[in-house]
């Protein structure tokens, strides 16, 4: 498609004028219906007066003066007006029907042409024709002096307003024509914030980052999963060759590393599916009850959870999440474990502490990260996904997941944050703030 601005800005001059001439033809069509035959009659009840008048003076019996000499005087009294007397066989059969009868005509006169109005004298064989002064060729100036600044009071708004408005929607279609082939990396940046185009651009802009992210995550997964599949599959080749010499250790190796690998790919595709969850049409509250039973199975809790805690959440994938950060301290910290909760005017707070060793704090954000372990990855340590699929479920849910400094006994402290009945969207914008960080 070509960048020059000519081509639309034409079809829209082009429709612009098909419109109005349009216009103008429903307009006149409008006007001869409704109005002509109005405007007409009311010229004859306006000239009908005065010609009366001038009858009676050209037919006056008492005047001496012969019809010439009293059509000159009256001539020099009407000034600008002109009055003719006009013989009646000059006009057409219909029109000296109508004029017998003493019916005033009133041909319809044009733009610009000044008016004239006949009607027989008296019994004589004569018409009286009244012609209006000429309108002043003033006017036309004046007409053609308003169509000139229409004209350029148009261009003046194509050029202020229009012209910059196509040349943004020409970006707008560049940038869209660019994501589609493929360059995700294009953003839009020539607008203005005072644009009205703006918001969408910024939007764009938005939906292209996350797009390219996402595309990131998806590859930066695929490679992790097939790096993780490489290592238990040399191992089960290795035992394969061992079977004969060990089988009874050989075929335990290999029922290892298969568990380790089908714990793998069941849990790869749980964070999969959850790309295509929508977990506000499922939703409904979970009080305090509900949390304990997804988690009464683990031992060395201490449950702190406030009596009057409530969760606007997944009944199926909030427990699922709480589950997974306390499998976490529990395999990677230490006992006790304390289970505690908070809230503010808009979120509520699951907080999961431990007394390991903690996270370094460089390390804070990457644990999030799938398929990202710390320290030598042995088969049940888990395949690195469970941070992850936890933070996407919080993030579902309009809230987040991080992890801070236990205060208690120095481990890990992961804070599980959801808002209150609602979908606020400023946590994850205010922890990217606080951490530097843009949203994954």
């Amino acid at each position: 498609m070509s960048d020059r601005l000519w081509w639309p800005t034409l079809r829209q001059l082009l429709l612009a004028a098909a419109v109005l001439g349009l216009a103008a033809l429903v307009a006149s069509a409008v006007y001869d219906q409704l109005l002509a035959g109005r405007e007409q009659h009311y010229a004859r009840q306006t000239y009908q007066g005065p010609l009366r008048l001038i009858a009676q003076q050209l037919l006056d019996p008492n005047s001496p003066h012969a019809l010439p000499l009293r059509l000159s005087h009256l001539q020099h009294t009407l000034g600008e007006v002109k009055l003719q007397l006009l013989p009646l066989a000059n006009f057409p059969s219909a029109e000296q029907s109508r004029l017998r009868q003493g019916e005033l005509l009133y041909p319809a006169a044009g733009y610009g042409v000044a008016d004239q109005v006949y009607q027989r004298l008296g019994d004589t064989p004569w018409v009286m024709q009244l012609q209006m002064p000429q309108i002043p060729p003033l006017l036309d100036s004046v007409l053609l002096a308003g169509l000139c600044f229409v004209l350029l009071a148009g261009g003046g708004l194509y050029l202020a307003l229009i012209r910059p408005y196509w040349r943004e929607v020409r970006t707008l279609q560049r940038a869209v024509e660019a994501l589609g082939d493929g360059a995700l990396a294009t953003r839009i940046e020539a607008l203005p914030t005072s644009s009205t185009l703006y918001p969408l651009a910024a939007r764009m802009n938005l939906l292209a980052a996350r797009i390219s992210e996402l595309l990131a995550a998806q590859r930066d997964l695929l490679h992790a999963v097939a790096h993780e599949l490489r290592t238990p599959l040399a191992r089960m080749f290795f035992q394969l060759e061992q079977l004969h010499f060990d089988p009874s250790a050989a075929s335990a190796g290999l029922e290892a590393n298969i568990r380790q690998m089908q714990a793998l790919l069941e849990q790869v595709l749980h964070y999969a599916s959850l790309e295509m969850y929508e977990p506000h049409q499922r939703c409904e509250w979970l009080d305090r009850a509900m949390l304990r039973a997804a988690v009464q199975d683990f031992a060395g809790l201490h449950d702190e959870w406030s009596a009057d805690l409530t969760l606007w959440a997944d009944p199926a994938l909030l427990p699922f999440a709480l589950r997974n950060l306390v499998a976490n301290a529990l395999r990677h910290g230490a006992v006790p474990v304390w289970l505690t909760s908070a809230k503010d005017a808009q979120y509520a707070y699951l907080i999961v502490e431990d007394a390991g060793p903690g996270v370094p704090e460089s390390e804070h954000e990457r644990i999030f990260t799938p398929l990202v372990r710390l320290g030598a990855g042995a088969p049940s340590e888990g395949a690195g996904l469970g941070l992850a699929i936890t933070r996407r479920i919080a993030r579902l849910h309009g809230g987040d997941v991080w992890v801070e400094a236990g205060a208690r006994a120095g481990g890990a402290k992961f804070i599980l944050a959801l808002p209150l009945g609602g979908e606020p969207a400023s946590l994850i914008e205010r922890r990217q703030g606080e951490l530097g960080l843009n949203e994954r």
